[in-house]
């Protein structure tokens, strides 16, 4: 039992500690300056920060219902596309910015 209890304690502490960061890493998101887009695979919008409906002029319904890819002006959208590739790849990119429609 005392195996059991030590195990438990583990846990416990370890999702507290999960949850320590998910809380620090949503207030980065929500304070950041920078507009900060999270996509699925097919660039869907998942969630955005302020500072991206701030700069874009869409509201986080707006762009929830709509992609990153339909946004892109017409002569953006092969870049925009590679640019998700990469994401996927890589896991991440850095300093991209786009014009939206």
């Amino acid at each position: 039992m005392n195996n059991f209890n030590e195990e438990l304690s583990i846990l416990k502490q370890e999702n507290e500690r999960l949850r320590l960061e998910e809380e620090k890493y949503k207030t980065y998101f929500m304070m950041a300056k920078t507009g900060i887009a999270l996509l699925d695979l097919e660039s869907n919008f998942l969630s955005v920060n302020p500072a991206y409906i701030e700069m874009s002029g869409y509201t986080q319904k707006e762009l929830q219902q709509t992609s990153c890819i339909e946004l892109s002006i017409e002569e953006d959208v092969p870049r925009s596309v590679a640019v998700i590739k990469k994401v996927i790849k890589d896991g991440y990119v850095e300093n991209y910015e786009k014009p939206v429609s």
